[in-house]
């Protein structure tokens, strides 16, 4: 929705935004994405080895930029 309500056309973010989709969408099942379960343990790790708000958003913007310029 996001995506197509700004006319988001990159095909690395469209790529990130199916990641993204996939992982709210399909909790509880099987993920359609490949991504999606790395992005998820990722993200977790990321929480695990932070002590503040501010570390985690740092942090998680250096995956997500990391992810984008594969």
């Amino acid at each position: 929705m996001f995506r197509r309500h700004y006319q988001v056309e990159d095909p690395r973010c469209r790529y990130i935004s199916k990641i993204v989709h996939d992982i709210e969408i399909n909790t509880w099942e099987r993920k359609v994405m490949q991504e999606s379960r790395p992005t998820i343990d990722a993200i977790q790790q990321i929480i695990i080895e932070s002590s503040t708000s501010d570390e985690i958003i740092k942090k998680g913007l250096r995956f997500f930029d990391r992810l984008y310029s594969r």
